[in-house]
């Protein structure tokens, strides 16, 4: 018998609440003069902004390997040949194959608009036109003090989004250290924030009402994210 068995299913369910506007890059499409050169990314099926799985676990896998220190000096993704990396086991290798034991435990879902904010942007397309905002930017020249204006689209604060996690469990596995490393991820999201222009106020975050789903056997537990501690 093999030594790799699936051993348990879960689900992270809870929402991302915006605490500022949130800019992911789309397709720039034709730009016209005066126009909007930093689209954000819309669902091609309601037009609706949304957050994308692979920006979250994207961020969470650079936020991780600073946190655990798997960054090298030319700044490329983390790899590793060891079986027993956490990071890699569950985040996945990169492209070319690392050795490591089994498939990618995590499965991060597209973000979609909960109901209440699909009807919030409605209301603001009725009233304005448009459904999100144009953050105006200057790039200051240090000699001349020569601004260069740049604008950033950006979906406004106070939406919500539905968030989504699924991940294995494997016999070879010690649960509580992927549900730690998971959990740890979120928690630098929050932290630092998601999307482009974080520095500059973009992409701050709240992750909500937060519940592990166990799908082999219908249990659930609620998670709270500030007793999750770092360090």
């Amino acid at each position: 018998m093999s030594e790799y068995k699936l051993t348990g299913i879960y689900k992270i369910v809870g929402k991302i609440k915006l605490l500022s506007g949130l800019h992911i890059g789309g397709d720039e499409g034709v730009i016209e003069i005066g126009g909007n050169d930093n689209p954000i990314v819309r669902d091609i099926a309601t037009g609706n902004p949304y957050i994308p799985g692979s920006s979250l676990k994207g961020k969470m896998r650079y936020l991780l390997e600073w946190y655990k220190g798997n960054i090298n000096s030319s700044g490329s993704v983390f790899s590793s040949s060891r079986e027993d990396n956490l990071l890699l086991n569950v985040f996945g290798g990169t492209a070319g194959g690392n050795g490591r034991k089994g498939p990618t435990r995590i499965i991060v879902k597209d973000s979609f608009l909960i109901e209440e904010s699909e009807q919030k942007l409605e209301n603001l397309r009725e009233k304005t036109g448009t459904d999100t905002e144009l953050k105006m930017e200057n790039s200051i020249n240090r000699l001349t003090s020569e601004a260069k204006p740049r604008n950033l689209e950006r979906v406004p604060r106070d939406l919500e989004f539905h968030f989504e996690i699924v991940y294995k469990i494997l016999s070879v596995d010690k649960k509580e250290e992927i549900e730690k490393i998971i959990l740890e991820g979120l928690k630098l999201l929050e932290i630092e924030g998601i999307g482009g222009s974080v520095s500059r106020g973009s992409g701050q975050i709240e992750i909500k009402e937060l519940r592990k789903e166990n799908l082999y056997d219908n249990t659930t537990e609620n998670i709270d994210l500030h007793t999750i501690k770092l360090g």
